[in-house]
């Protein structure tokens, strides 16, 4: 406090802006940000500081099902005259930010974040090039202002690819799109993305030396503490998942290949025709397999780790000798120690989203 005023009231006064504002599309929107500035870089790193919607707090729960708490939001920055970069803190990607529009000193980003997603977006020095500032689908603002309900994805994305830009649609209907050099255009998409399904069909190879059977094949993606084989119930480790799916030209052709495992306890390390992905080890489990699908057959392989607490609890049920873990926690031990069982492996739905892309001049 400085005379009565906190150091808000006093910037104000100054005439000095926040340096980071944000819009959500609710009144529980909470982000959480900080800010390095070095010779030629604004580095912001925001985050999403929630994982449910229906909790405001950081108070431990185990939850069996996917985090629900996805942002749609407008991040106002202190920074003008440079160019805004999204550097993917998982994946360790950079990809150039085409949405944006410069206003009294500030860039305004409309930025979707994942529950609990945390995004690094870096202002750099560079000769700028034209992006856009202005969205509306069926005359309703995209941005800036958001008229919508938030959904898992964006509704539209811009991308530069070398010279190629490409608009990816991913809610039908009609968007106009203006640029910061006054260029407009119209992008129609009549339908939603096409969906390819593949909960079915699988074969799990489990690990022989923590217990595991050699594999089973499923028509019901579970959690394997649902299985009635106590080798499946109790198992922790490292299980692969394997199956073959189709895909037609027409599926790859001018699409983005977004292949989505659903709910996943607790790791999982995407394998696409033998090209080894990233491993992801919080939702959302999705993967950019584009590049690597083809058409015909494709080979799908994940594996999946989840956590000691299954293992534990069944050798609480076995003879000392018969044994593959210890453990001084008694909880495990006892007659209803089932109850803790944690679910595990992949419980999906599985599927492949394929958005149309558009290509610009």
């Amino acid at each position: 406090m400085i005379w009565g005023k906190d150091v808000n009231e006093v910037l104000a006064d100054m005439k000095i802006q926040p340096d980071f504002t944000f819009k959500g599309t609710h009144p529980k929107t909470a982000l959480d940000w900080i800010h390095r500035t070095t010779s030629d870089q604004e580095i912001y790193l925001v985050t999403n500081r929630f994982s449910q919607m229906a909790y405001n707090d950081f108070e431990y729960r185990y939850l069996k099902t996917l985090p629900d708490r996805w942002e749609q939001t407008e991040c106002s920055f202190r920074v003008s005259g440079k160019i805004p970069e999204f550097w993917n803190p998982v994946t360790g990607e950079i990809e150039e930010i085409m949405t944006y529009r410069e206003e009294n000193g500030r860039t305004i980003i409309p930025l979707l974040f994942e529950p609990e997603g945390s995004k690094f977006i870096v202002f750099r020095t560079a000769k700028q090039k034209p992006h856009v500032t202005e969205i509306t689908k069926e005359g309703q603002p995209v941005f800036p202002g958001f008229s919508f309900e938030s959904k898992t994805h964006s509704y539209i994305d811009f991308r530069r690819k070398g010279e190629l830009v490409t608009a990816e649609i991913n809610e039908p209907g009609t968007y106009n799109v203006r640029w910061s050099d006054g260029r407009k255009d119209q992008f129609k998409s009549v339908g939603p993305d096409e969906i390819v399904q593949l909960s079915a069909e699988w074969t799990i190879h489990f690990d022989r030396k923590w217990g595991g059977p050699e594999s089973v094949k499923t028509d019901q993606l579970k959690s394997w503490a649902e299985f009635e084989d106590p080798d499946i119930k109790y198992y922790s480790g490292t299980a692969t998942y394997t199956k073959s799916f189709q895909l037609k030209d027409q599926d790859i052709k001018e699409h983005r290949l977004i292949l989505d495992l659903g709910n996943v306890k607790e790791m999982a390390s995407v394998k696409i025709n033998r090209h080894q992905m990233q491993v992801l080890w919080c939702a959302p489990f999705r993967f950019d397999i584009t590049q690597f699908a083809k058409p015909g057959t494709n080979d799908l392989e994940v594996e999946v780790v989840n956590l000691w607490p299954n293992r534990l609890i069944g050798d609480g049920k076995l003879p000392e000798n018969q044994r593959l873990t210890k453990t001084n926690i008694s909880k495990f031990n006892v007659p209803d120690a089932d109850k803790y069982l944690r679910v595990s492996g992949i419980m999906g739905p599985v599927n492949i989203s394929l958005a149309k892309e558009y290509e610009l001049k």
